[in-house]
């Protein structure tokens, strides 16, 4: 049973000091009144200013728990110090006018691809398991298995049992806590955001449809977690799988309802020179269900909405000569290449990623005046349809990881595309990935290192891209 509990004097002192000014009242109503509006994390009575009333709402439940208590600012379920430290770095904001996007430039911003795909039995999705398992819950064939040590909810992954021989579990990004946690997990290791998934064929008119509530739902949650860690998220499409007849009209109907659901309302809704940002990923000419005419659609209608639009395919879209396809390549504002699997050998038989068109496709794109956004991953496993491809591309404790970024820095590129952050189903990710997962298939681990190791080594990418560390060939930290 929880208990109330006094504040310190010394918690009291960092909060006492005097608000210059209130928020208007008519202002908070109006912006309140604003499709997408979102109260400032610690503004618990919602009157658009995080201020003493909301710090007596606070301490009134202080160290209290249970569901949808006054100052569960984390929704963690209970009160306590981490609700004190989002509360204390919100004091006296104030968004009772409209905020200025917090990124308001693609340049030097360096996020990463975010899936939030997972669903599990009775995460409130009601679709079972999906991308964990794709019979029932009998066999978990992702490449990767997550560290679970941090999650606030669970779900016991079937039959499953760690070598200690006590049940797995995996996470479902339906709840709250858990996109938060990632989200605080990116704030930590300098990570600027997310572009956020949304697959055609999980929208109304594509092939699981039945998906498209459970996908708004972790999309709200992905909002709520920015603001409580100062991220930015931005919209990414994807094209696969969806037909050819009905990708422009999903694609723009969804945009259509984002934008009326008051998306670019979001100061954390990535923005350049004033547009907002969309990726959209899809334009391979070997895809088999995009089209140039389709392309140059999707293309018109964007820039007819004033939006930049990010475009992504072939990562070798120079040497394309396909006279189509190479003209509608060069008409988004900026374009990345898809560089996953894409990889050279040396002559001791490594297998590393191919950067060595970056620079080739950097000036090209500048020369229509377009950004070129190279795509960064950990490494590559993929052996659910082919055994054959399990850790294909293989760690090497970060090395294969860090040759990248030094390649990005020796090009000169400020923006780069992490891929992905969550996808153990490739076995990309960068997030905390445990080195004792499930006996009862193989996984790909860290080798070893901590499970922290790649968003470390992420954190310290950002650095020397950016020239707050010396380039160098080497990994510069110790695990």
């Amino acid at each position: 049973m929880s208990k109330k509990v006094v504040f310190s004097s010394s918690i009291l002192v960092l909060l006492i000091t005097v608000s210059a000014f209130a928020s208007s009242d008519a202002n908070c109503a109006a912006q309140k009144s604003q499709p997408g509006f979102l109260p400032l994390p610690g503004d618990i009575n919602t009157d658009c200013t995080v201020d003493f009333k909301d710090f007596a709402l606070l301490a009134q439940n202080w160290l209290m728990s249970g569901p949808s208590l006054q100052g569960d600012i984390d929704k963690s379920g209970t009160i306590d110090y981490t609700d004190l430290v989002i509360f204390i770095d919100k004091w006296l904001q104030d968004n009772s006018v409209p905020q200025p996007p917090l990124a308001n430039s693609m340049l030097n911003v360096v996020m990463a691809g975010y899936q939030g795909w997972f669903r599990c039995p009775n995460d409130g999705a009601n679709l079972g398991w999906i991308h964990w398992s794709y019979d029932g819950g009998v066999t978990f064939d992702v490449e990767m298995w997550p560290d679970m040590n941090e999650y606030v909810k669970k779900y016991q992954a079937g039959s499953y049992t760690l070598p200690d021989a006590s049940k797995a579990y995996v996470y479902s990004p339906m709840d709250y806590q858990t996109v938060f946690t990632h989200f605080k997990w990116m704030q930590q290791y300098g990570i600027d955001g997310v572009w956020f998934q949304r697959f055609l064929v999980d929208l109304p008119g594509g092939p699981n449809q039945n998906r498209y509530a459970a996908n708004l739902q972790v999309l709200n949650n992905v909002q709520a977690a920015c603001y409580m860690t100062d991220r930015i998220w931005a919209v990414s499409y994807d094209t696969a799988c969806m037909p050819t007849n009905s990708i422009y009209s999903s694609l723009t109907a969804d945009w259509e309802s984002l934008v009326a659901k008051g998306i670019l309302n979001d100061p954390h809704y990535l923005h350049h020179n004033g547009k907002p940002v969309v990726s959209i990923w899809g334009f391979y000419t070997s895809s088999g269900n995009m089209t140039p005419v389709v392309g140059n659609q999707i293309i018109d209608y964007f820039k007819g909405k004033d939006v930049y639009l990010f475009g992504g395919g072939n990562w070798d879209w120079v040497s394309v000569t396909d006279p189509q396809w190479s003209a509608m390549f060069r008409r988004f504002d900026a374009f990345g290449g898809w560089n996953i699997g894409n990889f050279s050998i040396d002559g001791e038989g490594k297998k590393w990623a191919t950067t060595s068109y970056w620079a080739t496709a950097k000036s090209t794109a500048e020369s229509v005046n377009m950004l070129f956004v190279p795509v960064l991953y950990a490494g590559y496993s993929w052996s659910k349809s082919t055994p054959s491809n399990f850790n294909l591309l293989p760690r090497m404790g970060g090395k294969f990881y860090w040759k990248q970024w030094v390649a990005a820095t020796q090009t000169g590129f400020g923006t780069v595309y992490l891929a992905m952050f969550d996808e153990v189903d490739e076995g990309t990710a960068i997030y905390k990935v445990t080195n004792s997962p499930p006996t009862q298939r193989n996984y790909v681990t860290y080798e070893g290192y901590p499970s922290d190791w790649y968003m470390r080594l992420a954190n310290e990418g950002c650095k020397m891209i950016r020239g707050q560390i010396p380039l160098t060939t080497t990994i510069p930290i110790q695990p």
